[in-house]
């Protein structure tokens, strides 16, 4: 197999502007590797589609001049193998990483808790109680625990954002000491719900770009004349929220 990722005109003319565009750019060269690889088997030859992703990558960090990936570069030789490939991959997503959350003002989407998604935190919130249930920690400090507990609940019935789910979880360590947070995996707890809301952030991000990239292709066909005749305009793809969550999971730390 043989492919490579494309990124459309289009594409390109709905990103955000400033380094939110790089990071946008990024998630959408990253989804569009990940759907190539959905049709490889394990014994296909991959490196096609993810030296493309680098490629793409590192030429965006380039042009938007994104500190640590701008000088970094890429380039296949003789010596890079997967050890190399994997590095390179590894430094992308710890700097996107810090751009994301660098960039959150600039990116208008709104990320948005779908109910299978406050289900999913819902649970985690579930599993947490019935640790400090079982732990040692005494009752003063338990019943704390549980008033934070019910205040993170109902914080999840109206719209909750991440910066507000995290306030509330980040009171916990006033409550308790670290050892005592270890016992209970609220650490891991808080790395879990913030994942949720990070794949709710990526879908947000998508959803966005694909509406500025329908509202440009609609603009361009009202600027036709009435005499051409055009095709139906495409129905923008819809995204859901990342469903598939198993409540029977505990946290995989």
């Amino acid at each position: 197999m043989f492919e490579s990722i494309n990124i459309s005109d289009e594409e390109l003319a709905a990103l955000p502007t400033g380094m939110a565009g790089f990071v946008a750019y990024e998630a959408l060269c990253r989804d569009k590797l990940k759907e190539i690889l959905s049709r490889y088997s394990h014994n296909d030859d991959d490196s096609e589609p993810r030296h493309s992703y680098l490629t793409k990558v590192f030429s965006a960090a380039e042009y938007y001049n994104v500190p640590i990936l701008e000088d970094e570069g890429f380039e296949i030789h003789p010596d890079f193998d997967d050890v190399a490939s994997r590095r390179l991959f590894q430094l992308i997503d710890r700097e996107v990483t810090k751009l994301r959350l660098q960039t959150i003002p600039d990116r208008k989407a709104l990320a948005v808790i779908e109910p299978v998604q406050a289900t999913k935190i819902e649970h985690l919130v579930g599993q947490l109680r019935q640790r400090i249930t079982d732990s040692d920690i005494d009752d003063g400090k338990k019943a704390k625990l549980y008033k934070k507990l019910d205040e993170l609940l109902a914080v999840m019935k109206g719209k909750p954002t991440l910066q507000a789910t995290m306030v509330v979880i980040a009171s916990f360590f006033t409550a308790i000491n670290q050892g005592e947070a270890a016992i209970i995996k609220l650490p891991d707890t808080i790395s879990a719900i913030a994942e949720v809301f990070g794949h709710a952030q990526q879908d947000a991000d998508k959803k966005l770009l694909e509406h500025k990239s329908q509202k440009l292709i609609e603009d361009h066909s009202d600027d036709y004349s009435s005499g051409f005749s055009t095709k139906p305009k495409p129905e923008a793809k819809q995204t859901g929220p990342r469903g598939s969550y198993d409540l029977n999971d505990d946290i995989p730390f």
